[in-house]
Order: structure tokens, then C-alpha cells, then sequence
């Protein structure tokens, strides 16, 4: 029971970082998979994503934090640390900016960022619990989520999987450049969370997140699909095709999921900005986030995620590599050893004999 528990906590930590404003609205899933002849890549960017977890699984059991990582994985661990807390900023940004955008589909003013302060208070409540009470959150929220989403698209949509698949080489590049932006952009909470437990635990929790995350995303694009060109350019695009009669359930569970990864990205940061400077450095962080989520949604989604998700290219290819070094290192040291051994066992049976004789 213990580990089973532990499996869903940490995967629905995981595919509550990853399903926030971008993946539930439809914007960021067309932007990497577009809506014709998804399936495959999509299909790949879950394999992908799984090993992805592992690896980042594998390299929090052995060093504390994303900080601890950094400073194993380079000399300078400064600018890679800042890169992963700007990652972090522009995802928690995106997720503001969905939430006002879901306010404005409501009528509510796009210019007052009401629903977005009032989610940045409560993250922040959240925040001073750590991890755990991050992880409690997601475990609450992502099966409302998953149930709400689901019920809404296969009562209300028809699914088309139609249309001919884009160039193999690009859809496979868009692809890992989808993983490589989730990977990197929550990388603090996925490092974190690893710590103190069983490797069994998070084998299943990596399979279970890939799967999850999957699943949905070939809804969510068929969904899609099915609306046209006039869906594909809607800032959310799920929405224009669920229609007015869903748009109060379908907001209630965009809220949920953004809130879930509004958590995740908000933690890491809350944590430096309190180190730095205390309540000013969390009022200067929810100020500045606010900021940057003026420019919208589409904006962020469209222009700065695939800078994020090439940034999350290079931190996870020496992530593999440092791995991967260490694995043939202990494989050397260990064959050495063992041919250590061999030679000696000769001589000292002859030692053996000596001192009989």
C-alpha cells in the first residue's frame, strides 16, 4: 500500500507540472505536434518522456536538489542554476496568463489580472508546507482534472485522428523539443521529489506519467482536430471546440490543472526568492510574473517555450552524458577489482601452503 501511494504521489506531482495552462487549453500540444498525424509523435515524446524521468529520477536519489545536480554536473553551476529558475519563471508566467485568459472568456477585464493574483496567494500559502504539500495538491487535483476532461471531450466532441503526418525527422525533433521544455522547466521538483525513494516506485511513477500524459494529449489534439483551422488559431483552441454549453465545466477543471502546475513551478522559485530576500524577494517574484504574463497565452506558448525546450536540450544531453560516465566508470572499477581478485587468489593459496608446510 505504502508503495503504491508512492507511485501515484509522485506521478501525479510529475503530470501535474507538465498538464498546465498550455497542454489543457490545446495551444501548446498544436505548437509541438500540430493536429494532423499526431499519433506517432506523440507515442514517441511518452517513451521519450519516460526515460527522461528516469534519468532525472536516478540523478535525484544521488545529489540534493536541482542545486546539488548542478553542482556535480559542471564547474560553474551558476548560469545553468538561473537558466532552470528562468525556465521555471516563464512556465509559472504561462500559467497566469491561461488563467486570465479563462477569466476573459468569462467576461472579466483581460487587462486586471485578478484570478492570476488570487492563485499567486494561494500557491504561495501552499509554497511554505514544501514538497510535500506540493505533491498533496497534485494528488487532489490531477484525477478531477483527468475525470472532467475526458467526460467533457468524449460527451460533447468527435474525435479526428484524420490528416497526413508531417515530415518524420520534424515530428520527431518537436517532439523531443516537447519533453526536453517540461523536463527542463520543472526540473527542480522532478530532481526533488526522487529523494528517499525506492527505485520501484519511481520506475512505475515515470511509466505511469508517460502513459497519463499520452493519453491525454492524443485527446485533447483529436479533440482539436475536429474544430478546424478556426480551433487550431483560438487561444484556447479545446475550448472553442467543447462550445459555450461546456465552458463553465471545462473552466473549472483549466483552473485545477493550472493551479496544480502553478504549484510546481511557483515552489522553486518561492524557495530562492525567500533565501535572497524574505518576503520582498516572494512580493518582487508573484509582481514580476504578473509582469511577463502580459503578453498572453499564444505568446508565450508560440515564442518561448521551443527556446525553453532547445535550453532543456542541452541541460538533459549532459544529464545522459555525466550518467552514463559514471555507470562505465563503476563498470571499470568493478571489472578491476574483480581481476584484482583473480590474481590473488593463486598467490594466496600458495601463501596457504607455505604456512602449512
Amino acid at each position: 500500500m505504502k508503495t503504491l501511494s508512492g507511485i501515484f504521489f509522485t506521478a501525479f506531482l510529475c503530470v501535474g507540472s507538465i498538464v498546465g495552462a498550455g497542454f489543457i487549453s490545446g495551444r501548446e500540444l498544436i505548437g509541438f505536434f500540430g493536429t494532423k498525424g499526431f499519433l506517432p509523435f506523440v507515442i514517441f515524446a511518452g517513451i521519450f518522456l519516460c526515460a527522461c524521468l528516469l534519468l532525472l529520477f536516478s540523478l535525484g536519489k544521488e545529489y540534493d536538489g536541482a542545486d546539488g545536480l548542478n553542482n556535480a554536473l559542471m564547474k560553474n553551476p551558476r548560469p545553468f542554476g538561473a537558466m532552470v529558475l528562468i525556465a521555471s519563471f516563464v512556465f509559472l508566467s504561462t500559467m497566469l496568463a491561461g488563467l486570465d485568459a479563462i477569466g476573459e472568456s468569462f467576461g472579466m477585464p483581460g487587462f486586471l489580472p485578478v484570478i492570476s493574483s488570487i492563485s499567486l496567494v494561494c500557491v504561495t500559502l501552499c509554497s511554505r508546507y514544501g514538497l510535500k504539500g506540493i505533491e498533496k495538491i497534485n494528488f487532489f487535483l490531477v484525477p478531477v482534472v483527468i475525470i472532467i476532461i475526458n467526460a467533457l471531450i468524449f460527451t460533447g466532441v468527435r474525435l479526428d485522428f484524420s490528416g497526413s503526418a508531417p515530415n518524420a525527422a520534424t515530428g520527431i525533433g518537436k517532439a523531443a523539443l516537447y519533453v526536453f521544455l517540461n523536463a527542463f522547466s520543472n526540473l527542480p521538483v522532478l530532481v526533488s521529489t526522487a529523494r528517499g525513494k525506492s527505485r520501484r516506485v519511481l520506475i512505475w511513477a515515470a511509466i505511469v506519467t508517460a502513459s497519463l500524459i499520452c493519453v491525454e494529449a492524443v485527446f485533447i489534439l483529436a479533440a482539436v482536430n475536429s474544430g478546424g483551422a478556426n480551433a487550431q488559431n483560438a487561444q484556447i483552441p479545446l475550448l472553442y471546440v467543447l462550445g459555450d454549453t461546456a465552458s463553465a465545466v471545462y473552466a473549472a477543471a483549466v483552473f485545477a490543472a493550472i493551479l496544480s502546475s502553478l504549484s510546481s513551478a511557483y515552489y522553486p522559485l518561492y524557495v530562492a526568492a525567500k533565501e535572497k530576500m524574505q518576503k520582498t524577494g516572494v512580493v518582487i517574484l508573484c509582481l514580476s510574473s504578473l509582469v511577463l504574463s502580459r503578453i498572453g497565452l499564444k505568446g508565450l506558448v508560440d515564442y518561448v517555450y521551443p527556446l525553453l525546450g532547445a535550453l532543456g536540450a542541452i541541460y538533459i544531453i549532459k544529464c545522459a552524458v555525466f550518467k552514463l560516465k559514471k555507470v562505465l566508470s563503476a563498470r571499470r572499477a568493478s571489472l578491476k577489482n574483480n581481476n584484482s581478485l583473480k590474481k590473488r587468489k593463486p598467490r594466496d593459496v600458495a601463501d596457504v601452503r607455505i604456512l602449512r608446510g
